[in-house]
């Protein structure tokens, strides 16, 4: 075999992290050198940021991202920054980081002013219909959800590529109560529309 199996692994660091508001973990991984990525819903101001980075401050809306890189024994927050818009609910879905240590994040957005980039393959905002929660996350999207891609700089201090990704109706979210009974959750990320070859 390539790895050795370990059944009971020590653990590394445990720490808190978020604010006041309502914080809720959703999604991590860690790169080639083992550092920790953290990503999850923060329901207020407070989150801790760290100088410089994309998004110091709570955008409102509801619910904004909150996503903070850790050095591998915990001891250090090299970066921690919000993602999200004004004007509605994001939560990220899945992080993975490439060999330079830049992170890429899913996440499904109801917001429209969604940060997207320059030459991205769709910076509309394609929504849907009002979506209410009967299961998991307990909040609404008034104006429909898409999916967005966004990827983050080494440094947290950009946004290398960021997209919408999605067609007129909801996608991104799982609302339906027969699939969360087979073990779903509604922070899978289920695509209900076609998006355009065009975007």
């Amino acid at each position: 075999t390539e790895h050795p199996l370990i059944i009971d692994p020590d653990l590394t660091f445990g720490s808190f992290s978020g604010s006041a508001a309502d914080n809720f973990g959703f999604t991590a991984t860690y790169d080639d050198e083992g550092d920790l990525y953290g990503g999850g819903i923060v329901f207020g101001d407070g989150y801790p940021t760290t100088l410089g980075v994309l998004d110091d401050s709570y955008n409102g809306g509801g619910i904004d991202i909150g996503i903070s890189k850790w050095s591998p024994d915990g001891t250090a927050l090299i970066w921690s920054t919000y993602l999200g818009g004004i004007f509605g609910n994001e939560s990220p879905h899945s992080l993975v980081v490439n060999g330079n240590e830049e992170l890429y994040v899913l996440a499904s957005t109801g917001s429209s002013d969604f940060p997207t980039t320059g030459g991205c393959m769709d910076n509309s905002f394609g929504g849907g219909p009002s979506l209410l929660f009967g299961i998991g996350y307990g909040y609404s999207r008034d104006f429909g959800v898409d999916l967005a891609v966004a990827h983050l700089s080494a440094d947290a201090t950009s946004l290398i590529g960021s997209t919408f990704v999605g067609g007129s109706d909801n996608d991104g979210i799982n609302n339906s109560a027969a699939l969360a009974w087979k073990g779903s959750s509604s922070s899978t990320g289920n695509l209900n529309s076609r998006p355009s070859a065009s975007g």
